[in-house]
């Protein structure tokens, strides 16, 4: 499955190939990168060794670090790399730690969550006093689950384990920061962490310039070098001069290092560790910074201000949130006339103290952003250490607000900063949220109507904690000359590598900055996604999420699952793929936003689109980079488009990068302007009025509304959801405990998510068991039953009782009709009509007769659709050992849970299954096959313990017979297609199941006799009292 891992080797193999374009001959290599590919590079370039034990498996940083130590291997002019790899982030730092006690220049990589678990060892290793440089990707931690997004809980939680900590702001920043922090450990013989946002940095595509070899050399140094002793106990430890990196292992000069010590030795120890071996840390950062800028021209301070000379209101941020709020700030200036400041903050150990004092000036309200929410403490902790700071050394005391955003990856909207500093004179709260709304009270479904009811009238006071803006008046941040795109894809279907694409493009195209927001790589398949990305020449600043684009790329035939994010500027333009270029359709949703905004519909015939991915991005990005040119939005000749692309596919073999030129070529000439006159609204959703919940889920679900309710899971956020309305969700107790009802999955629908379904050939199906049991989704529903039994199931579906008298008759004339030597029936339809015409000719009684004949029509119409399989196994070989014995086979495919993998057409020997361009009617008539399905009754354990003997795959087969079974583990989840993983899990909860259930059922059977036996007693003894 292409994801955003995948996109970011091909950019980083591009830049180690050829090395992009190099900058002047000192400041370095500039190039396309996300945060953690930078990092890992520069690391890379600095350090000797890293150990690496990173839980996620698409960690990018430890992936680029293995990609340049092959690339060493392969290059002889190279010194080596060493890696020690792990089992977990806990050896990975262990491992770091010991390669740095050896003397070498090391480091490691690991996420904000996993820091969290390692703070005694990062305490330990800052109490040995190694120079160890640590990245830590700012994921959050906390909460009741795993958050995909950022938060600084990590940050915080390091503060006081001794290791002094530098906070990127972007891409640039943490590069910068790598050899500014290894210059700062080296300095103090103290570990230094480098923090960076996950989705906004570590995950985002920046321009970068990485440093050179010279730059290296020349601010760091060798690890081996001898430096003067620095302090009086560093000359008492080490002489006049130590190594750089003190060699604390060294065979030549054995020592036992970190033994066992009595409590006042220990104590005594630490004490002087404190006293004796530190050194003035804020002032060795500042040097560092200070030489750092000179070297390199860059320029960067422990605490940045922003027009806060004469500011009246002042945002203090870390992280990626400065240069959103340094951009809101400006903003609000030319706009709205309000005096708004930016204070950055870049280094929090050591805080500083009075670069903040300084620069509060007048400031009569200090708005604190923090990425993190702080249960239980009267304030958040940078806003505690911020306070503490003031009440001891400023003169002026301003007002201080407590601003929560972003808690695990909730966007950060440029509408609701300028809310916040158009608003904050008048909040009366000491602490708000950024970005909720609590204060919803209407909706549109009548179950979660009454929810907002219950929550307003039980928590008044929530409507005043939090705060949001106008999103549809979002103030526009970017510079004149930006060119905003985003780029709608479905996961696991093509498209996740086409931002990256352009990206790069533009960006060799045209040089300037770059700005991105690339989806999760671990969003489950069929989810939509969604990738941004900005441009501009020059003075580009994070301008937040999700804001208006110049054009929006549509990488997929589902439009309608990208219509409700498509945001668009004035005079913005879609890209979209068409198989009907002369009768394009599109949601009403879309229609009107384009004639709302001015903007124009531009397409591609999806009719020549090619199966690989690649060359379908190759032709969207050709036809993007045309619409660029059209508008006017990119100078540049097609001819010096076709020379970059060339250049940035020229790692590529020749049997690869030709035809993915051809399909840039194609896309760039053959995109074509849509008259909008003659757009035509597509059919409605297919979800809108849908079944909202299956049979087998609505007799599932609790008579209660409490968290287990799925019936109340559905009608308060799952039609949300159906309804593309998420953003409608607010805060309520469900959300709070995470707590999801079972079999909530099976409301997930993938009948728009694929192009083809399996098409079952009755007649040669052979019943050997392989497509039900190889089905990864249990999307093919089996029943088998005899004659008798499918009669029974037609009566009770039709309430054709007055049948009954006549059901052995025709359960016999069915028997003889599937026996018979020639074309037998393929339908449960035809079966039926065969049978009561030869009924309807025998001599009954006319009444009988009439009630025949009326009660044929409905059980046809009931039934008929369900295709029916004659085999060997379950029918004619018992039929020939015992007449009447034989089972007739149902198969169905579920088109709501089928994912169109093709594992069963594959694994089916006589070619019964095939898959097939699925079309509406097709479509409608597994539907209607499916429903049909699910009324049949269950198989009989004792016809899947005879056919445990009689089909090919046997015991499985057989036991996923039943539907009790069969539905153990449900559709509807976001593995990808023909999941291996998801088929192992689905064979052993069936099989679990499978043997458990008896157990129960015998247990259940065992108390209910207990009971009786002991109501009897009772009664007995009361009658003889009595």
């Amino acid at each position: 499955m292409p994801s955003f891992t995948e996109s970011s080797l091909r950019l980083l193999k591009r830049l180690l190939g050829t090395r992009s374009r190099t900058i002047g001959t000192d400041l370095g290599t500039a190039a396309v990168l996300d945060g953690s590919s930078a990092v890992a590079l520069t690391e890379a370039a600095i350090s000797q060794a890293a150990g690496l034990g990173a839980t996620t498996p698409t960690d990018i940083a430890a992936i680029t670090w293995r990609a340049e130590q092959r690339r060493r291997d392969d290059d002889s002019r190279q010194s080596r790399l060493t890696t020690l790899v792990a089992e977990g982030p806990r050896g990975g730092l262990a491992s770091a730690a010991g390669l740095c006690l050896s003397g070498m220049r090391a480091t490691a990589f690991v996420s904000g969550q996993e820091a969290a678990s390692l703070q005694e060892m990062l305490a330990d290793i800052a109490g040995r006093h190694l120079p160890l440089v640590v990245h830590i990707d700012n994921r959050a931690t906390g909460g009741s689950s795993t958050a995909p997004g950022s938060g600084h809980e990590a940050i915080h939680l390091s503060a006081q384990s001794g290791c002094f900590q530098l906070i990127a702001a972007n891409v640039q920043e943490a590069v910068d920061f790598t050899l500014v922090a290894r210059k700062v450990a080296e300095q103090t013989l103290l570990p230094g962490l480098v923090f960076m946002d996950h989705e906004q940095t570590a995950a985002a595509l920046q321009q970068v310039v990485l440093p050179s070899r010279q730059l290296i050399e020349d601010y760091l140094g060798w690890p081996d070098d001898l430096v003067p002793s620095t302090t009086p106990a560093e000359k008492l430890l080490f002489g006049g001069e130590r190594r750089r990196i003190p060699c604390w292992h060294d065979t030549d000069r054995p020592v036992l290092l970190g033994s066992a010590q009595p409590a006042g030795i220990w104590g005594l120890g630490r004490a002087a560790s404190r006293l004796l071996l530190a050194q003035p840390l804020a002032k060795t950062v500042t040097d560092s910074l200070e030489l750092f800028a000179r070297q390199s021209g860059r320029r960067h301070v422990p605490i940045s201000g922003h027009r806060v000379n004469d500011a009246e209101l002042l945002l203090v941020a870390m992280g990626a949130a400065i240069e959103t709020a340094e951009a809101v700030a400006d903003q609000l200036r030319s706009t709205r006339k309000l005096k708004v400041g930016v204070l950055g903050v870049r280094s929090l150990q050591p805080f500083p103290a009075e670069s903040i004092v300084q620069q509060l000036g007048k400031a009569r309200c200090v708005c604190v952003l923090e990425r993190l929410d702080a249960p239980h403490t009267a304030d958040a902790p940078l806003l505690t250490g911020l306070r503490a700071v003031i009440d001891q050394q400023a003169a002026h005391h301003p007002r201080l607000l407590s601003v929560l955003y972003g808690l695990g990856g909730l966007p950060l909207h440029a509408a609701d900063l300028a809310e916040l500093c158009v608003q904050a004179e008048k909040i009366q709260q000491r602490q708000l949220y950024l970005g909720i709304a609590f204060d919803q009270t209407e909706a549109s479904h009548p179950k979660r109507q009454v929810l907002l009811d219950r929550l307003r009238r039980s928590y008044p006071e929530l409507a005043d904690r939090g705060l949001s803006g106008d999103r549809e008046i979002a103030p526009d941040l970017a510079p004149e000359e930006a060119i905003a795109l985003a780029v709608h894809h479905i996961s696991g279907s093509g498209g996740a590598a086409l931002a990256q694409e352009a990206a790069d493009t533009l960006w060799r195209a045209a040089g300037g900055e770059l700005r991105s927001r690339l989806a999760h790589s671990a969003a489950p398949w069929g989810d939509s996604c969604t990738d941004w990305i900005s441009w501009a020449p020059r003075n580009l600043r994070d301008p937040g999420d999700r804001l208006p684009v110049d054009l929006a790329i549509v990488a997929t035939d589902l439009i309608e699952s990208a219509a409700p994010d498509l945001q668009l500027n004035d005079h913005g333009s879609l890209l979209i793929e068409s198989t009907a270029p002369d009768n394009q359709r599109i949601p009403l949703a879309t229609m009107e936003q384009l004639r709302q905004r001015s903007g124009q519909l531009y397409s591609i015939d999806s009719r020549m689109r090619d199966t690989d991915a690649d060359l379908r991005n190759e032709r969207m990005l050709g036809a993007a980079l045309a619409i660029l040119l059209e508008r006017e939005l990119l100078e540049i000749s097609f001819r010096r488009l076709l020379s970059i692309r060339e250049t940035a596919l020229s790692d590529l073999p020749e049997d690869s990068r030709v035809p993915r030129l051809q399909a840039f070529k194609e896309g760039f000439e053959q995109v074509t302007k849509v008259d909008m006159a003659s757009l035509i609204p597509s059919p409605a959703d297919a979800f809108a009025g849908a079944e909202p919940a299956p049979p087998e889920l609505k007799r599932l679900g609790n008579v209660d509304d409490n968290y287990d309710s799925l019936p109340r899971f559905w009608d308060q956020t799952g039609v949300l959801y159906r309804d593309r309305m998420e953003q409608r969700i607010t805060p309520d107790p469900f959300l709070a405990v995470n707590a999801i009802p079972p079999f909530s999955a099976a409301f997930r629908k993938f009948d728009r998510l694929r192009e083809t379904l399996p098409v079952l050939d009755a007649e040669a199906c052979t019943g050997c068991g392989a497509c039900w049991t190889l089905c990864p989704d249990g999307a093919i529903g089996v029943s088998v039953m005899d004659t008798a039994m499918l009669l029974e199931t037609g009566v009770r579906m039709t309430g054709a009782d007055r049948l009954r008298p006549m059901l052995s008759k025709l359960s016999i004339s069915m028997i003889r009709r599937c026996r018979e030597k020639g074309a037998a029936p393929t339908t449960a339809g035809a079966l039926l009509n065969d049978t009561f015409d030869w009924l309807l000719q025998q001599s009954l009684p006319e009444n009988q007769k009439q009630q025949a004949a009326a009660a044929k029509g409905k059980l046809i119409e009931a039934l008929g659709d369900l295709q029916l399989s004659l085999t060997d196994p379950l029918f004619r070989t018992p039929e020939s050992q015992t007449p009447g014995s034989g089972n007739l086979l149902f198969l169905a495919v579920d088109p709501d849970t089928c994912k169109g993998c093709g594992i069963c057409a594959s694994s089916c020997e006589p070619n019964a299954l095939a898959l097939e361009q699925q079309t509406p009617a097709l479509l409608a008539g597994a539907r209607r096959s499916w429903q049909i399905w699910e009324q049949l009754p269950d198989t009989t354990e004792a016809t899947r313990e005879r056919a445990a003997g009689q089909i090919p795959l046997g015991k499985p087969a057989a036991m996923l017979m039943s539907q009790r079974f069969r539905s153990t583990l449900s559709g509807g989840d976001g593995a990808e297609p023909g999941s291996g993983a998801r088929l192992a899990l689905r064979l052993a909860l069936a099989a679990v199941e499978s043997k458990q259930r008896p157990l129960l059922t015998a247990y259940c059977e065992e108390v209910n006799g207990v009971r009786e036996r002991l109501s009897s007693l009772i009664r007995k003894m009361l009658a003889d009292a009595l």
